[in-house]
Order: C-alpha cells, then sequence, then structure tokens
C-alpha cells in the first residue's frame, strides 16, 4: 500500500477514537500515520503573512480532495474563554471517495494529508488541555508545534496553480489563534485571523459557502480582526 494512502487510513481510524474521548490511543495512530508518511523530517519553515503569498484561483484542484469534518468527544468541559478566538475543535478527514492517486501521486496530496495528520495531532492536545487545565500549557505548547509545522507544510504547498486547501488551513490558523489569545499574546492572534480574512477572500471552497465548518471562521474574523484588545484573554 502507498505509504499516502496508508496514513490516510490511519487517519480515518484516529478520527474515530477522537469522536470517542480515546485521545492517548488518538496521538498514537497519528504519529504512526506520520511517520509512515515520513512527515516527520519535514523541517518547519519560517511562517509568512498572507500578504507575501502568492495565489491564483484559475486552475483550482482542492476541490479533488474531498475534506471533511467530524464533531470531537461530546465533551462537559468549554472549548471558549471569555474574549479569545473561538477554538474549531472538529477532526479533519479525507472521504474515502478521494481518488488514491490524488492523494500518493502530487505534492498537494501528499502535503495536505500530512497537515490533516499535524492538525488532528494539534486538536488533541488542544483538547487535552481544556480538560486538564493542571496541564494545560504543555498541552497547548505541543498542540501548537503540531499546528505550526502543519502550517509550514501548507505554506510550500502555494504555487501559481494551486491556492491552499482552505478547510484544512482555516481550522490551523484558526485554533493556533485560540491558543495566542487565551495567553494574552494579541498581535500573534490578529496574525492568525489575518490569515483567516486572507483565506476566506481567496479560497473558492468557502465562497458563497457559510456552512457550519466555515461559519465559526466567519465569525471570528468578523467579530474580532483588528481589535487586539479584545482576543485578549480575561485576567
Amino acid at each position: 500500500m502507498i505509504a499516502a494512502t496508508k496514513s490516510h487510513a490511519l487517519n480515518a481510524q484516529a478520527v474515530e477514537l477522537i469522536q470517542e474521548g480515546n485521545f492517548e490511543k488518538a496521538i498514537l495512530v497519528l504519529r504512526a500515520a506520520l511517520n509512515n508518511l515520513a512527515a516527520g523530517s519535514i523541517l518547519r519553515s519560517q511562517s509568512q503573512p498572507p500578504e507575501k503569498i502568492s495565489v491564483s484561483t484559475n486552475n483550482w484542484k482542492g476541490d479533488l480532495l474531498l475534506i471533511r469534518s467530524v464533531p470531537s468527544l461530546k465533551h462537559t468541559f468549554t472549548c471558549q474563554d471569555h474574549h479569545t478566538v473561538t477554538m474549531f475543535d472538529r477532526a479533519l478527514y479525507m472521504e474515502a471517495t478521494t481518488d488514491p492517486d490524488i492523494i500518493s501521486s502530487s505534492a498537494l496530496g501528499q502535503n495536505t494529508i500530512a497537515a490533516i495528520l499535524l492538525y488532528n495531532v494539534g486538536l488533541v492536545h488542544q483538547l487535552q488541555g481544556i480538560q486538564n487545565p493542571s496541564k494545560q500549557r504543555d498541552n497547548f505548547e505541543n498542540a501548537m508545534e503540531a499546528y505550526q509545522r502543519a502550517a509550514a507544510i501548507l505554506e510550500n504547498t502555494f504555487t501559481t496553480e494551486n491556492v491552499v486547501v482552505g478547510l484544512v488551513n482555516l481550522s490551523i490558523r484558526n485554533n493556533m489563534g485560540h491558543i495566542y489569545s487565551h495567553f494574552c499574546e494579541g498581535r500573534k492572534a490578529q496574525w492568525c485571523l489575518d490569515w483567516l480574512r486572507f483565506i476566506l477572500e481567496v479560497s473558492p471552497a468557502s465562497e458563497g459557502g457559510f456552512s457550519q465548518d466555515f461559519l465559526i471562521f466567519h465569525m471570528n474574523v468578523v467579530t474580532l480582526h483588528g481589535k487586539q484588545d479584545a482576543v485578549a484573554a480575561a485576567a
């Protein structure tokens, strides 16, 4: 089985575990998928501000990657702190009907599955941090590391022929913003909101698509963008 296709299947298993609330096992499966994909060797590059990224929507290929989200465990703890970027607490996966050749034979497909895996790793750590306040900082730092690696991979996927896979990048940037705002890092949170606004503007996947997934990103941009004081966690 081709590495990317196998990692795609492992990610589907991990998503089911996340839905069940089995976070520890989900992390193990996700790391196995990353090792299989050799995504762990991808070096994190310095992230660029959105205005420095050149994209074109003329030859959009992202619609060939059928990416969906599912809610994480129905938990009793809140994902929202007062005045912070609202967290996107949904796991991501590619539908089984996605052409395996697209995943395994193109840089866009391989990088997208790597970013999805890293996003799901970050999501699990972030949920663990919310669930267990005594270990919140460590879990949030682990989540941020995974998100940053995922964001760097997607930035390297930008070309004149492709724009970023919208839902994946929005999910990553949004949850980075949640962590930054939780720790009162207003400038960094605003940088994430800049990215959200940029992706919503250039991604055909979100055009006219005020679906449940995209509503939270639109809401964060509309209510918080340009308001640095508003995204700092309440004392």
